[in-house]
């Protein structure tokens, strides 16, 4: 279950799932103004751009790194997963599909980005400047966090300590532990 909850923090972390107080566009009512003989002509434009949009959304998925990520999360966490029950990881692997969970996100890329806008940050990310930013930012995540993390601690120092003493505690109960057993 905590491995479940990892999944949505990262997601949630990529961007990747909106945040509960986002709201979804409604799509305004067709009003049927029109003879029923049209409907089809104008069905089919709006299918063609729908698939045509949702091809934009797979093809920035892809670009931007979105697919090869969550497959790493993915094999990580089956890694994480304890070696002493097998038919866990087995279940996980067998009902946990990146390409459904990319299926649920399609409909969230399609709301919040015009087909434009689509183009244009595949054309960005397929660039030579957007595929250094994207091979950039883990690197600037991991030293931004490790850089916040310090500036935290030297507001807090006490908190620090606190910590320090609790591993020196463990320590000597770990050395009283060892000396114990070499007497017996």
């Amino acid at each position: 279950m905590i491995k479940v909850i990892l999944l949505a923090g990262f997601l949630l972390l990529a961007g990747l799932v909106p945040s509960s107080a986002q709201t979804p566009e409604v799509a305004p009512a067709v009003v049927a103004a029109e003879p029923a003989a049209q409907a089809p002509a104008v069905a089919a434009p709006a299918a063609e751009a729908s698939s045509g949009k949702r091809a934009l959304v797979l093809k920035f998925i892809d670009v931007f790194g979105t697919r090869k990520a969550l497959e790493q999360n993915f094999e990580m966490m089956l890694e994480q997963m304890p070696a002493d029950k097998p038919e866990e990881t087995t279940q996980f692997r067998e009902r946990v599909k990146v390409d459904e969970i990319i299926e649920l996100l399609i409909p969230i890329y399609e709301r919040n980005f015009s087909a434009e806008e689509l183009q244009a940050f595949i054309n960005f990310y397929e660039s030579p400047n957007g595929q250094k930013l994207i091979s950039t930012i883990p690197v600037l995540m991991q030293e931004s966090v490790e850089v916040s993390a310090s500036y935290i601690e030297s507001k807090f120092p006490e908190l620090a300590n606190e910590e320090n003493s609790a591993g020196s505690e463990e320590a000597v109960v770990d050395g009283v532990s060892a000396e114990a057993e070499k007497t017996n």
